[in-house]
């Protein structure tokens, strides 16, 4: 369960917003027998080897966070064990800084990294899931007396400063800007807020659901004098991938899976999982691709 003091802080457009609402072909008798004995040994050898799978994220809530027990919980850890589990793999998911996941992810010492943005340098050493995990929306946000307003084009926004977290990706627009930004880096998102709070950086960059969140948790001291700018930077599709040449059945499987745990049942299933932690109907239509 998501902790009970855990709040969601809703810009005017959300509150407004808030009110509307395998086939296949039997290949065994076509294969030779010596074939067929050698694919069935790699699949039984792949069964026995990967039938758990570490993976690594950050802390993102509500998409990914530790509850009281320090056992991750969140949208995007019951998505991923939705879709896996049942065709047999066992997830675990260890939270950490993002820059450490995404080492040890490259070192093959971990199985799985999510949620994560697809980038060219990323696919060098990572195998994307086909289908999105998540959707997500990226947004900008400053204080409520600034004079700074936002049209879509980073460029006009050289003078001023950003707040972003160490190692994390915003999408490829504010990646293609950056170097011409003025940029600092916070360890978590709740100091880049508190930093934007205390008048320290003019904007901070994020996902809008870990906005809500912070601006409703750890960051709510200052939530009173942040706004939201529109539109957003970008909407960037999120992914699960796991290292190159490893766990290719599992990736197989989550893709297999993941249409049915987000859309199934006419969306009913993932349904009970936003009410589960209690995302505000605002923040749902743009989850999902």
């Amino acid at each position: 369960m998501m902790p009970e003091q855990a709040k969601y802080v809703l810009t005017p457009m959300e509150k407004v917003g808030d009110s509307i609402k395998n086939g296949g072909m039997d290949i065994t008798r076509a294969l030779p027998a010596t074939v067929l004995a050698g694919a069935l040994l790699v699949a039984s050898s792949m069964a026995d080897a990967g039938g758990k799978l570490r993976c690594v994220s950050l802390e993102y809530p509500p998409l990914v966070f530790a509850d009281a027990d320090k056992r991750a919980q969140g949208i995007a850890v019951d998505v991923v064990k939705l879709a896996l589990e049942p065709a047999g793999w066992s997830v675990e998911v260890e939270i950490l800084p993002w820059a450490r996941s995404l080492k040890l992810i490259q070192e093959g010492q971990r199985d799985c990294i999510f949620t994560i943005f697809k980038t060219p340098e990323r696919e060098k050493f990572l195998d994307f899931s086909q289908h999105p995990l998540l959707v997500q929306s990226i947004n900008l946000y400053t204080q409520k007396t600034s004079r700074i307003r936002f049209d879509g084009d980073l460029s006009k926004l050289k003078g001023h400063s950003f707040s972003t977290v160490f190692k994390v990706n915003y999408g490829e627009k504010f990646a293609a800007k950056k170097a011409e930004l003025r940029v600092s880096e916070e360890y978590t998102p709740t100091d880049s807020f508190l930093q934007l709070g205390r008048n320290r950086v003019d904007l901070v960059i994020s996902n809008v659901f870990l906005a809500a969140y912070e601006l409703g948790n750890g960051a709510a001291s200052v939530a009173g004098n942040i706004l939201e700018l529109h539109p957003p930077v970008e909407t960037v599709t999120s992914y699960i991938a796991f290292p190159k040449d490893k766990n290719t059945q599992a990736r197989i499987d989550f893709d297999a899976n993941i249409e049915r745990v987000l859309k199934g049942n006419g969306g009913k299933e993932f349904k009970r999982i936003l009410d589960k932690y209690q995302i505000p109907l605002s923040l749902r239509t743009s989850l999902v691709k």
